[in-house]
């Protein structure tokens, strides 16, 4: 069972929409499609990598500018 989308605003740097505009038609994938994939696979990295006490109520108690992530 998927669960329902959610819809989100945001916004980016005109060069960064106009690459993903790009490579999701190159895909035959639509913008919002090739985000949710992106995100996904970035998400689910970085939650791996975060240490347990980071995972806080308070998300300016700890910096997450050190991490990269596993390519």
């Amino acid at each position: 069972m998927t669960s329902a989308a959610r819809k989100i605003s945001c916004s980016l740097p005109s060069v960064l929409v106009d690459e993903l505009d790009s490579v999701s038609s190159k895909m035959g994938l639509s913008r919002s499609a090739l985000i949710t994939a992106l995100l996904r696979d970035g998400v689910s990295s970085l939650a791996r990598v975060l240490p347990e006490e980071s995972l806080t109520d308070n998300p300016e108690a700890v910096s997450y500018t050190h991490l990269t992530l596993p390519t």
